[in-house]
């Protein structure tokens, strides 16, 4: 482990990438798992409760329904090392900050309009919208030069290249009375899903602005970070965004055709999620699906 982590309450990390992000020989955990047999569904899952003292669940195997509302959204993975999806825009409110002048990536193709679209229950419910989420199941293989949007669950906030990050913080308040963010615009990332549709992820206000330690003002949750992977410029979405979206990996190796996915749905309230979680720990159960 790295410096920054020797001050921190934990015993260690597990990566959860795939094994060609493996520094040495050794066998990644999830790898391990599957080798052995030890997961009936090759996936797992992440419950985070908003109230980050209260921590949450990872769910190794079979997703249990109970901890989203409506059904799963399912995206490629483009590439197998990090859990990347392919990100062909991002918007705020009705601005475009990406693709616009990108130093490393100038010829990506121009967004196509999306035809679905995932927002959290809370803000669907706001918007007097009903939810639209749609399955997908389609290949892998979008590397000419467009951005990948990796889904991490070992990093906390957005983290964009920085040129993304300065021009959001431009149009965004620098701390705001966190009674008033629901005036602030929603942020949209449009990926690529199956056959060359494009999927819209709606993150409202309530999702990307955090409150500030020891007051009642909040602030965008966005973090600069310049990294790129095969002349692909990374964007990342962390632990801020999964506290309110339920996210399921699948690894594409149980039978052929299968492949590796991300799935996203409005996570479920902390009440009743956490029913479901001590159900589980404690009498062993298994969980329960209605979206396969």
């Amino acid at each position: 482990m790295g410096p920054g982590f020797e001050e921190l309450p934990i015993d260690g990390i597990v990566g959860l990438g795939f094994r060609s992000l493996s520094q040495n020989t050794d066998t990644p955990f999830v790898d391990n798992l599957l080798e052995k047999g030890a997961l009936q569904d090759p996936e797992f899952s992440f419950y985070l409760h908003r109230d980050v003292y209260r921590g949450g669940a990872v769910l190794w195997g079979q997703a249990d329904s109970r901890l989203y509302h409506g059904s799963l959204t399912w995206l490629p993975v483009v590439h197998e090392a990090y859990w990347s999806l392919g990100l062909v825009a991002l918007h705020l409110g009705n601005k475009k900050v990406f693709p616009i002048g990108n130093p490393w990536s100038p010829h990506l193709r121009q967004p196509q309009r999306a035809e679905s679209k995932v927002i959290p229950q809370e803000a669907d419910q706001k918007l007097g919208k009903k939810l639209n989420l749609m399955q997908s199941r389609t290949h892998n293989g979008w590397l000419d030069g467009e951005a990948w949007l990796v889904v991490d669950s070992g990093t906390t906030f957005f983290q964009f290249p920085s040129f993304i990050t300065e021009e959001l913080q431009k149009m965004l308040p620098n701390g705001v009375s966190c009674s008033k963010i629901d005036d602030l615009p929603s942020m949209t990332f449009t990926l690529r899903a199956m056959h060359s549709s494009l999927h819209e992820v709606i993150v409202p206000p309530t999702v990307y602005m955090i409150r500030g330690p020891g007051s009642g003002a909040c602030y965008p949750a966005f973090a600069p970070m310049d990294m790129s992977f095969f002349q692909v410029s990374i964007f990342i979405i962390g632990e801020v965004f999964m506290r309110h979206f339920f996210t399921v990996f699948h690894r594409g190796v149980s039978k052929e055709g299968d492949i590796s996915k991300v799935g996203f749905a409005p996570a479920a309230d902390e009440i009743s999620a956490e029913r479901v979680l001590l159900e589980l720990t404690t009498k062993g159960s298994r969980p329960q699906s209605n979206d396969r």
